[in-house]
């Protein structure tokens, strides 16, 4: 990734002179050709040998320029087209035929290209006309790009007085010279840019006043590099140090385990109209109307979200579930999934009123599992394991404390006539029905249909099961697992079952349990061993445990199995916790070093979030959570820069908040460069949070420095002696918040900067030794 350019003399490969011809006119074919008379043809004439001659780029300039391709493109905003040549030979003809009539830009491009970038040598754009049935002639000639050149001066102190002038001198011979003034930047560099400089060899000079304190002949700035250079003065010479290409290209991670970033594919009013408490419309269906078939959403997005940097995608419960349709003339189910009525219907038979689901039909879900898995990711199905919703008739059913009440208990599942349900799936039996009376698969209801009345109703002979930080109870049909001590072993034969299913069948990779904290521990764990036991896939667990002690959580759970599993996760509720205080601006951010659950050991089995459909809803929110909906960024930077946990988007944020654009650098800077170990810096402040990620030795250009900020007033912060874990190492800004660098002694301690009320994460660009 280390790219230097030296001063020293290239090669001539390629051309000496370049001029463009473009002639409007007909090719191959004819104007009486046109296919309508509101189009024309364009006719491009590359005579590369003749133009060699014309000797109107100087040949020192471009020794070792490598031309490989030429680039020509037409384009009036509406319509485009392009043409790519390879093949430079002397004469080159190409034709853009059936152009529409208009007024158009034409472009063309003069590239080098390597294995890490592409560089514009030469370019040249012209507008012109083309008119339907008629041939016009243009000429445009392609010219030298220009260079972007930089230079710091950091001991400018040194060499004049406080009120005396420094300035930056760039002198050829029978060129203008050019003269800009340095200027003091936040405090600590002074500075010289020049945004477009003529790509040539320059004499560059400092004069303090109008004494020159040092030189340089013949610096060579090559066409279409960005410059960067520090000035150092050793007597009468000036020093400048090899420049440096900040088109920053990424470390070769092919043969590291690349990070995880999980991305939550839905939201709960997703294809709705809702109004909410203040009386404000949303309109998602009107304004989304795409997301109304995810899973064909899914299948179209998911090579452009691996490309951004996503691992894998949480989609919603993709099971049939219990709910009337959205009531505003749409045949779409409004059952966001965790009514689940029959989960071995994934939208494949007509129950419900409905063979879809709200997000599309099995067929379609299956599509997108295979356009996920071609995009290199994994999909995760979000299971209810707790309840089911939408009983097909009502049982008499006897209670503890409340008598003989009538309960929605009793499923047939006839859209389906128990298709999957074979009397034995391997060694598991699962041939029986879910009722109350005949098979027992209920704990508890919460209605009685007979006097109308709402609780808690615990069935005769029942008990609730192992469940240590939450009641049993959660809502619906409580399905037993555990009565007590006693093992409901159909039930959970039939769920291993389905497990199997999902896995190998299907396809899906790993599950988003829901509500774990209500189902008895001896099941989820033993559900979720045999699920991994049964399968060559490594299959992702993730619990959504709504608790304060996660950790003690997963610890039970651990217990009441046959001992730890370590790839069984949660979510990190504790942090989301502490990113609402960072959101109300109550948050001391040294309490940032090692929140959530990795402040407690459980580091590696964390999946961080900042919202989902639970906490962010426009509705009134049945949870009362408010939504992270300030400072979300500096959250994102710091979830998405972690060593251990498993960072979540949320589809909400990246889609409807308008924040993809931040987000895209987040994960591309995970992907890229956050590897290597962790280091909480000793200086954080209330205000001013750091964290290192030092790269690994064996990869070249990983590694990062991550400083977030909720302090609203004030200047930027300079962090002093933030270890990088990289000695001599210069470091930019990838978000692009913080201008300039950041070079590292020999040691690796260097002054990082964020910006007030901010987010930086700075990464390596250049380096001596690595």
């Amino acid at each position: 990734m280390q790219k230097i350019i030296n001063s020293k003399r290239l090669k001539l490969f390629l051309l000496a002179a370049l001029t463009l011809i473009l002639l409007l006119g007909c090719s191959s074919n004819s104007v009486e050709e046109l296919s309508t008379e509101e189009t024309g043809q364009l006719k491009v004439n590359l005579n590369l040998d003749t133009l060699r001659d014309r000797g109107i780029i100087a040949q020192n300039i471009l020794d070792g320029i490598e031309v490989d391709k030429i680039e020509v493109e037409i384009s009036n905003g509406g319509y485009s087209d392009s043409e790519v040549i390879t093949d430079l030979d002397e004469e080159i003809e190409l034709a853009f035929n059936t152009i529409p009539a208009g007024s158009y830009t034409v472009s063309a491009k003069g590239i080098e290209s390597n294995d890490e970038n592409e560089y514009v040598i030469y370019k040249a754009n012209k507008e012109i006309s083309i008119e339907a049935n008629a041939t016009t002639e243009a000429e445009l000639g392609l010219k030298i790009n220009t260079a972007t050149l930089t230079v710091v001066f950091p001991d400018i102190e040194e060499y004049r007085d406080s009120e005396q002038t420094t300035r930056l001198i760039l002198d050829k011979f029978l060129k203008d010279s050019i003269e800009e003034t340095f200027a003091e930047d936040d405090g600590e560099e002074w500075r010289v840019e020049i945004p477009e400089l003529q790509a040539e060899r320059w004499d560059l000079k400092i004069k303090v006043e109008d004494n020159i304190i040092a030189s340089q002949e013949e610096y060579e700035f090559l066409p279409g590099r960005e410059y960067h250079l520090f000035a150092e003065v050793e007597g009468d010479n000036l020093i400048l140090e090899d420049a440096i290409d900040l088109d920053l290209s990424y470390p070769d991670i092919s043969e590291v385990e690349v990070n995880q970033t999980l991305m939550q594919t839905f939201y709960w009013e997703m294809n709705e109209n809702v109004v909410t408490e203040e009386s404000t419309e949303i309109n998602y269906a009107d304004d989304y109307p795409e997301e109304a078939n995810l899973w064909n959403l899914l299948a179209d997005r998911a090579g452009e979200l691996s490309d951004v940097g996503i691992t894998s995608l949480w989609l919603p419960p993709a099971s049939k579930a219990f709910a009337n349709n959205i009531g505003d003339g749409r045949e779409v189910p409004a059952d966001v999934g965790y009514g689940v009525y029959d989960l071995w219907d994934l939208g494949e038979f007509d129950q419900k009123d409905t063979v879809r689901t709200k997000y599309g039909t099995k067929d379609e879900l299956e599509g997108a599992l295979s356009a996920i898995h071609d995009a290199g990711m994994e999909a995760y199905f979000d299971i209810v394991f707790n309840h089911r919703m939408g009983a097909d008739y009502i049982e008499n059913v006897n209670t503890q404390g409340h008598g003989e009440i009538e309960a929605w208990t009793g499923f047939d599942f006839e859209g389906r006539n128990t298709y999957y349900t074979q009397d034995k799936w391997d060694n598991l039996w699962h041939d029986f029905k879910w009722n109350q009376n005949e098979y027992g698969v209920f704990t508890a209801v919460d209605w009685d249909a007979r006097g109308e009345a709402e609780g808690v109703f615990l069935f005769e002979h029942k008990q609730w099961g192992n469940v240590t930080h939450q009641d049993d109870y959660l809502m619906g049909a409580n399905v037993d697992y555990y009565s007590g001590d006693w093992k409901n072993e159909k039930v959970i034969d039939e769920m291993k079952a389905w497990g199997e299913w999902i896995i190998n069948d299907i396809g899906f990779d790993g599950f988003r349990m829901d509500a774990t904290a209500h189902i008895d521990n001896r099941f989820i764990s033993e559900w979720v061993k045999h699920v991994q036991d049964n399968t060559d896939k490594d299959v992702f667990f993730v619990a959504e445990a709504w608790i304060p002690d996660v950790a003690g959580y997963l610890q039970d759970v651990d217990e009441a199995g046959s001992g730890q599993l370590d790839y069984f996760r949660a979510f990190d509720f504790g942090l989301r916790d502490t990113f609402g205080q960072l959101r109300d601006g109550d948050l001391d951010l040294r309490n940032l070093n090692n929140a959530g659950l990795s402040g407690v050991g459980y580091g590696h089995r964390s999946v961080t979030f900042l919202d989902n459909h639970d906490t962010n809803r426009d509705e009134p929110n049945d949870y009362n959570q408010t939504p992270i909906n300030n400072r979300a960024n500096q959250a994102y930077t710091y979830i998405l820069t972690r060593k251990h946990s498993i960072p979540t988007i949320f589809w909400k944020d990246y889609y409807q908040y308008g924040m993809k654009d931040t987000l895209d650098k987040l994960i591309s800077a995970r992907r890229n460069f956050a590897y290597g170990e962790a280091y909480e810096y000793g200086g954080n402040t209330e205000g001013v949070y750091v964290y290192t990620r030092a790269g690994l030795d064996e990869v070249e250009g990983t590694g990062l420095v991550m400083l977030i900020s909720d302090y609203e007033d004030g200047s930027q912060a300079i962090m002093d002696g933030v270890y990088s874990g990289r000695p001599n190492t210069i470091y930019i800004d990838y978000t692009g918040n913080v201008d300039g660098i950041v070079e590292t002694d020999n040691n690796g301690y260097g002054d990082f900067k964020v910006n007030p009320d901010s987010w930086s994460v700075w990464v390596p660009v250049h380096w001596n030794e690595w």
